[in-house]
């Protein structure tokens, strides 16, 4: 709405504006065609959303920084309905049949050099670019800090610190000593009725 909203305020009124919007911004694609990095959410449904989405697949298909690495992709965190499209199925961008329905969201990455004279960045796309950028510097660092909690100074993963652990204890109780060395279990105790038939039979034996 970029577009819209430079060129509405020579035209209409503020209420009008807001109008405008609401009743026909869904329907509104305006994209520079030299430039066309930046995020996407087409309603394929629309035929002008279609058009553009066929216009993003021509650009990139055409863009020669592509053939000159494989990790130059122009299209970027591609997602059709809500389900994430495979990166291995844009490297192929050429095969992707844009289907006539459903909403299709993608970040375009342009690789092209500005030219000598191409105008800078106003002071809103620098504010915007540096929010990202520092955004994506804080989703580093807590993925960064999240790695260190996983991985020990030593090396070793936390998981794989806790099975060394139980199996040092495991080692200390198998190495625990019985109640005689070599000795097999302790026999059990006679019961009293036995014990007093043994009492008597020593006794007569006695006095034999």
């Amino acid at each position: 709405m970029d577009f819209w909203d430079q060129v509405m305020p020579a035209t209409l009124k503020p209420m009008q504006q807001q109008r405008f919007k609401e009743l026909l911004g869904p329907h509104l694609m305006a994209f520079d065609r030299q430039n066309l990095t930046g995020s996407y959410a087409l309603n394929l449904g629309w035929s002008v959303h279609k058009a553009v989405a066929q216009r993003l697949q021509s650009a990139a298909l055409q863009d020669n920084s592509t053939s000159e690495c494989r990790y130059y992709l122009c299209w970027r965190n591609v997602t059709l309905n809500g389900s994430p499209i495979r990166e291995a199925a844009v490297a192929q961008l050429q095969n992707f049949a844009i289907p006539s329905s459903g909403t299709l969201k993608l970040d375009y990455v342009g690789y092209q050099v500005p030219g000598p004279g191409c105008p800078p960045a106003s002071a809103d796309e620098m504010r915007w670019l540096l929010a990202g950028l520092r955004a994506l510097q804080g989703a580093y660092y807590r993925s960064l800090l999240a790695l260190r909690q996983e991985y020990l100074p030593d090396g070793l993963r936390r998981s794989q610190e806790e099975e060394r652990a139980a199996a040092v204890r495991a080692r200390a109780v198998s190495k625990k000593p019985f109640a005689g060395k070599g000795a097999g279990p302790k026999p059990a105790e006679p019961s009293e009725a036995a014990q007093i038939e043994i009492r008597q039979q020593q006794q007569q034996q006695e006095q034999d």
